[in-house]
């Protein structure tokens, strides 16, 4: 079990976008030292983000055995759990910053706007349901 766990990779997507947005943090003088701290918790925030809007507004019926801040709990556990087994544990976090460090500046820029249609994306996907809602007046919620 321990040899599965050190193994254990994120896709390579979710490293180039931890790269990228580790690189725009590592920038700042106060971030300096905690740079991968925050872009992992960058990154953790919106998958969160978006699985709860998907599972709160997708799923009522088979959640309602559950309080919703039940839910949240659990979600913000597992997503925690998740993201510490792929970035911080062992230290995992440093390989993924050598595998993408001889980046040239334009290939960083390209990465940043991928990153921001990425995010976009999580987004529309936590709140799709509102923005149905309304917008075009489309409620998906079970009653």
């Amino acid at each position: 079990m321990k040899e599965f766990l050190i193994n254990l990779r994120p896709p390579k997507y979710l490293r180039y976008f931890f790269y990228i947005s580790y690189s725009f943090y590592r920038n700042y003088k106060s971030e300096r030292a905690n740079a991968h701290i925050t872009a992992i918790i960058f990154l953790a925030m919106f998958h969160m983000m978006a699985l709860l809007g998907f599972l709160l507004f997708k799923f009522p019926e088979n959640l309602s055995k559950l309080d919703k801040y039940e839910i949240v709990l659990l979600v913000c556990l597992l997503i925690g759990l998740i993201f510490y087994l792929l970035f911080f544990y062992k230290k995992k976090w440093r390989e993924y910053i050598v595998e993408f460090k001889d980046q040239v500046k334009k290939d960083r820029i390209r990465g940043s706007i991928y990153l921001f249609i990425y995010l976009f994306i999580l987004i529309f996907i936590g709140f799709y349901p509102i923005i149905l809602l309304m917008l075009f007046d489309i409620d998906l919620r079970v009653r």
